[in-house]
C-alpha cells in the first residue's frame, strides 16, 4: 500500500468528496426502503393468514348441534368363497333376535359349525354341527329326564369337524319318583339309588298322608317337593285349567307354551310378531 503524502491526500479527498457522500446516502436509504417494504409484506401476509383462519372458524358448523350417532348397524354375512349371503341391518343394533325358525336354513351352511344358545336340553338342529349344547345343571323339575354333557368341538381342516360329548355328572342328581306312600318308602324302592339325590316326589295315594313332606324327608333329606296323582287332584286340575284357559288371551297362552317348550320368555319383538300374526287370523 502506498502512503505516500500524495496518495494519502487523494484517498483523503475521495473520501470527503459531496459525489461519494451522496452516493453512501443513497445506498443507505436504498437499504432502509427495502427493509419497510420487506417488514409491510410480512405484516400483509400475517394480517391475511389470521383473517383467512377467522372466516375458516366463523364458517364452520357448530360441533354441539352435531349428530353423531349412527343411523344404523349392519352385519354382513359371507360364504367360504367370499360371497355374500345376506346384510343383516337394524336401527338400534346389528342383532335382531328372532327364533330359529326364523333364520334361513342356507345362512347356517356359511360356518362350519353354529353354537345355539338358550334351550338346556343339548340337541341338534338339522346337521349335527348345528347344535345346542344345553346347560351344565338341571334347573327344575321339567329337565329331570336330561343328560347334561359338554359339547367339545374340535375344527380341523376347512369343513372337517368333530364333536364328542363329556358327560356331566353332579354330587346329587334332580330326580323325579313316583309310587304309593308305601311304595318309595319301602326299603327295596330306594336301596339302589342315590337318598341325598333333589327328589320330587308324586305320590298316588288317593287319601292325602299327614305330614307326608316330613315322613319322607326322614328317608329322602333332600326332598324337593310333594305332589299328589289321584282321581281328586286330576279333576280339580281339569277344572282349574279349563277356568284358566277361559281367562287368558291368545297370546297369554302362547307365551305360556313358548316358556315350557323353551325354557325362557319371549322377546318384546317375538310377541309383537305372534300379534301380528293374530290379527291377521281374526281378519
Amino acid at each position: 500500500m502506498n502512503y505516500g503524502k500524495k496518495s494519502v491526500s487523494k484517498k483523503r479527498n475521495s473520501l470527503i468528496s459531496r459525489t461519494a457522500m451522496m452516493g453512501k446516502r443513497a445506498h443507505v436509504s436504498l437499504i432502509r426502503v427495502l427493509f419497510v417494504i420487506l417488514i409491510t409484506i410480512c405484516v400483509v401476509i400475517g394480517c391475511t393468514g389470521i383473517g383467512a383462519f377467522r372466516g375458516i372458524i366463523d364458517n364452520a358448523p357448530d360441533v354441539n348441534d352435531i349428530d353423531i350417532s349412527p343411523l344404523g348397524y349392519a352385519t354382513f354375512l359371507y360364504d367360504g368363497d367370499g360371497n355374500q349371503l345376506r346384510k343383516l341391518t337394524a336401527p338400534s343394533s346389528n342383532r335382531l333376535p328372532v327364533s330359529i325358525d326364523q333364520i334361513p336354513v342356507e345362512l347356517f351352511d356359511a360356518f362350519d359349525y353354529v353354537a345355539l344358545g338358550h334351550i338346556h336340553s343339548p340337541q341338534k338342529v338339522g346337521r349335527e354341527t348345528v347344535r345346542y349344547c344345553g346347560s351344565p345343571l338341571k334347573y327344575s323339575f321339567s329337565e329331570a329326564g336330561q343328560e347334561k354333557s359338554i359339547t367339545i368341538v374340535e375344527l380341523k381342516e376347512k369343513g372337517t369337524v368333530e364333536l364328542r360329548t363329556i358327560p356331566l355328572k353332579p354330587l346329587h342328581d334332580l330326580r323325579k319318583i313316583r309310587g304309593t306312600y308305601l311304595e318309595v318308602t319301602a326299603k327295596t324302592f330306594y336301596e339302589n339309588s342315590d337318598r341325598t339325590d333333589y327328589l320330587m316326589v308324586t305320590l298316588t295315594d288317593e287319601e292325602d298322608v299327614p305330614d307326608g313332606m316330613a315322613k319322607l324327608r326322614t328317608i329322602y333329606p333332600n326332598l324337593m317337593r310333594l305332589e299328589y296323582d289321584n282321581k281328586r287332584t286330576r279333576s280339580n286340575a281339569e277344572v282349574t285349567a279349563a277356568e284358566r284357559i277361559e281367562e287368558k288371551s291368545e297370546l297369554e297362552l302362547f307365551q305360556e307354551f313358548y316358556e315350557l317348550q323353551n325354557n325362557q320368555s319371549m322377546t318384546e319383538q317375538q310377541k309383537a310378531f305372534v300379534k301380528a300374526l293374530l290379527r291377521g287370523i281374526k281378519r
